[in-house]
């Protein structure tokens, strides 16, 4: 078994360990997340795309989603856009985290967007601090 194919079943283990879903939670999102952990990607996103095009749900569960679009995206080789759906994660909830049990290999690209969103916004506290030019 491969190291991609290996940190996958871990991912599937961590879903699948997961607490079930509270109330309040939208029903697409706990779709979202047994189709992942049904190896069924392709489905996953769409339902997860669903979630976020509607945009219910507290920003916890929206950083959810875009963590779980990112895992399938990462299970289907796009690194692009599972570095994208998190960076959209960590953006919606800062504390957003990985599964315990991710694929190292996804938590080293969570963890690149995870510096990446924090020097951002750093600048924009920078930006903000700054007074406005004078003429």
């Amino acid at each position: 078994m491969s190291a991609r194919a290996a940190g996958r079943w871990a991912v599937l283990a961590a879903l699948a360990l997961a607490p079930g879903a509270s109330a309040g939670t939208p029903e697409d999102l706990v779709e979202g997340a047994r189709l992942l952990k049904e190896l069924r990607e392709e489905e996953a996103i769409a339902v997860l795309t669903r979630v976020l095009d509607r945009g219910d749900g507290t920003s916890e569960q929206i950083a959810e989603a875009w963590v779980l679009l990112g895992l399938s995206r990462f299970n289907l080789r796009d690194d692009e856009g599972a570095g994208l759906a998190f960076r959209r994660a960590l953006t919606a909830f800062s504390p957003v985290a990985l599964p315990r049990n991710a694929n190292p290999k996804a938590r080293v690209l969570f963890d690149e967007m995870r510096v990446l969103v924090e020097r951002e916004r750093e600048e924009e506290r920078r930006a903000a601090r700054q007074p406005p030019p004078t003429l």
